[in-house]
């Protein structure tokens, strides 16, 4: 960003309370909070960071709030198909919603949550709080709902949703560029079968009915890949939405089959993992 950045030491700051910096002529600083429970809402925080990203409704903040956006019908590139795939995260950097990093958000979400439920709160401020579920867990479940819209009727999953371009800096709801919905990849079909098998794992004593929607998506789209080959994305000419190329899917049919062992323990799925791995040492001792 070709910009200066200082660091500064208040260690000997010992009044707790909030503080802000004056300098010379400078503009004033952002207001900070020295104590010693300054990081107990870092948690709370990154699930309410996922909130903001929400796409497809509105969403209720004093920054980032905006109408509902990006709720019309998009298009199955290369046909005239129309297909509803409202909701989800907008992505980091941009207003495209992306299969990968979003499964594999999903995942990193429910695993956190699996080794200490106990340090996630039904209280952070998203519409859902108060319902007697993790926040962690609706937050999750926004994406979720999304991605089983991702999956198509034989388990292919697509890859991505966006514009043909990206938007200039506006809201999200300004942007109102026709939607495109990208074909199907195995590395996106395989992280989508990850983050179902887990969420299966984490919503059945929750809610058992979206769990089971959950791991019968996860079974169609492992059917899939047993006889779908690698395919690597990329733009299509026309198009500058993020890539996220892969030319290798070994870790997401690892993954995909070792969330559905753990899942189901079914043998199948652990016979997979075995042969994944052993293929993978194999072209290791190899090279």
């Amino acid at each position: 960003a070709d910009e200066n950045n200082w660091t500064g030491d208040f260690s000997a700051v010992t009044e707790a309370g909030t503080y802000y910096i004056t300098c010379g002529g400078l503009d004033q600083s952002y207001s900070f909070t020295i104590g010693n429970d300054v990081y107990d809402s870092l948690l709370d925080d990154s699930v309410k960071m996922l909130y903001l990203q929400r796409c497809g409704t509105e969403v209720k903040d004093s920054t980032f709030g905006h109408a509902a956006c990006h709720d019309t019908l998009a298009t199955l590139y290369h046909t005239n198909e129309k297909i509803d795939v409202s909701g989800g995260w907008h992505d980091a950097g941009d207003y495209g919603r992306y299969v990968v990093p979003g499964a594999k958000s999903v995942a990193d979400l429910l695993i956190a949550y699996d080794a200490n439920p106990k340090l996630f709160s039904d209280s952070i401020g998203i519409p859902e709080s108060g319902n007697g579920v993790a926040d962690i867990l609706d937050e999750a479940r926004v994406e979720l709902e999304w991605l089983l819209k991702m999956q198509n009727g034989w388990g292919g999953v697509y890859d991505k949703v966006v514009t043909a371009q990206f938007p200039d800096f506006i809201m999200p709801d300004q942007d109102q560029a026709p939607l495109y919905i990208m074909q199907e990849m195995t590395t996106s079909t395989g992280d989508f079968v990850g983050a179902m098998a887990l969420a299966y794992s984490i919503y059945q004593d929750i809610d058992p009915e979206f769990a089971q929607r959950c791991l019968d998506a996860a079974k169609l789209s492992w059917d899939y890949l047993q006889s779908a080959t690698l395919s690597v994305y990329t733009n299509p000419e026309g198009f500058s939405a993020g890539q996220y190329s892969d030319d290798n899917d070994t870790d997401e049919r690892y993954l995909a089959s070792a969330a559905l062992y753990a899942a189901t323990g079914e043998q199948k799925y652990l016979d997979s993992v075995k042969t994944i791995f052993q293929a993978s040492t194999d072209r290791r001792t190899k090279i």
